[in-house]
């Protein structure tokens, strides 16, 4: 998390730099905010710094407004006219796809775009999935990254005099490509057309096989506690559901 205010305490010199002078613009970690949040005397008048301490209390403030940084998309050569389906977590999953699929059925559409982020990340990959079932051929490209949003907090109580913060989060995102047209077998993220859920299941086989290395490196894998690990892959596949 990002504070745009700026935080110092005795505790933590790397917030000070060498020459004692506060910096302007930190990146704090949460578990470093609460810490010093806990420290703070909410009955202490305004230092120096002209930051009163209940300035850092969240209570005091209300989420006013919730902005999406403009994020380019991880594609090259895409038609100007390229038809994006812009998934929001309130979205409706049949109003997206009567529409989206309506317009891939047209011959003169070759190519359409899914992206989410955030809680509709999950909703992206669920429509993407209805659209390969229902269009059959399809290519795909997949690319997953992180897009940024401030949200601006303003205090509850205007009068009291404590100025409105700005907190930058980067979030999950998901784009995905669907082509009528071959695509590069060799780009990132690629699947053939017929790979239904391939993409997400070999994602959760690499995630899991990572998993266990950790867990056995550390001593406690399965050929220490004598249990035998999880078998993955068949039926108890997780998969995403249309």
């Amino acid at each position: 998390m990002l504070l745009s205010s700026t935080i110092a305490h005795s505790q933590y010199p790397e917030l000070v730099e060498g020459d004692g002078e506060q910096d302007v613009a930190l990146t704090i970690h949460e578990e470093l905010v609460g810490d010093l949040l806990r420290h703070l005397d909410v009955h202490k008048s305004m230092g120096l710094d002209g930051i009163h301490p209940r300035s850092c209390r969240m209570e005091n403030y209300k989420k006013t407004k919730i902005v999406e940084k403009p994020c380019p998309l991880p594609f090259a050569d895409l038609p100007p006219d390229i038809i994006e389906m812009k998934v929001k977590d309130g979205s409706k999953i049949r109003n997206l796809m009567g529409y989206a699929i309506g317009k891939m059925e047209l011959d003169s559409v070759r190519q359409i775009l899914f992206t989410g982020s955030g809680k509709a990340v999950s909703k992206t990959i669920t429509c993407v999935e209805i659209m390969k079932r229902r269009l059959k051929e399809l290519h795909q490209i997949t690319k997953v990254l992180f897009k940024q949003i401030e949200e601006i907090w303003e205090p509850i109580v205007p009068e009291a005099g404590l100025d409105a913060l700005t907190v930058k989060r980067n979030i999950p995102a998901i784009c995905v490509l669907l082509s009528k047209d071959a695509l590069d077998p060799q780009e990132p993220g690629y699947q053939a057309p017929g790979s239904f859920n391939a993409f997400w299941i070999e994602t959760l086989k690499a995630e899991s096989q990572a998993q266990m290395k950790r867990k056995q490196g550390g001593g406690r894998g399965a050929g220490s506690t004598g249990k035998q690990p999880r078998a993955t892959g068949g039926h108890g596949e997780p998969g995403v559901r249309s």
